[in-house]
């Protein structure tokens, strides 16, 4: 174990700057402050460009959603168009058979359309239970 010194501590003398030393530091703090306001002045710039950015990402996002809505409507439109006209034409079929006094074929049609519906409505339920039992999957189209 070292011993204690026994020799006193004395704090230097005050040191006396001379004037072309302070003028150094002086000219060293003016050039930190400079600095400094550069760094204030780039860092604002740097935080507006941002926010323009982040709101023209919203504007362009909620535009890409109202596109995606629209688009969605008219796929929505075309589907119900078509069943109608494909009920239109399955009705018009059944119609045309009792005309010609066919009462077995058009039996045999509204038989058919009832297998194919209630599959439909069967794998439709089917597909929605188990989609209600998987835990919801997150979406990764933010880019």
């Amino acid at each position: 174990m070292p011993k204690p010194s026994t020799e006193l501590h004395t704090l230097p003398a005050k040191a006396v700057l001379s004037a072309e030393t302070l003028e150094k530091f002086i000219n060293n703090q003016t050039k930190e402050l400079e600095l400094r306001s550069q760094e204030l002045v780039l860092q604002s710039q740097k935080d507006k460009n941002s926010f323009d950015f982040g709101k023209s990402a919203l504007l362009v996002k909620a535009q890409d959603r109202k596109e995606n809505r629209d688009h969605q409507y008219k796929q929505r439109q075309q589907t119900y168009i078509f069943a109608g006209f494909a009920g239109i034409m399955v009705i018009g079929l059944v119609v045309y058979a009792l005309h010609l006094n066919k009462d077995v074929f058009a039996v045999e049609i509204v038989k058919a359309i009832v297998f194919i519906l209630t599959g439909g409505v069967g794998g439709y339920g089917l597909a929605r239970s188990k989609a209600s039992q998987e835990p919801p999957q997150s979406k990764t189209d933010d880019r």
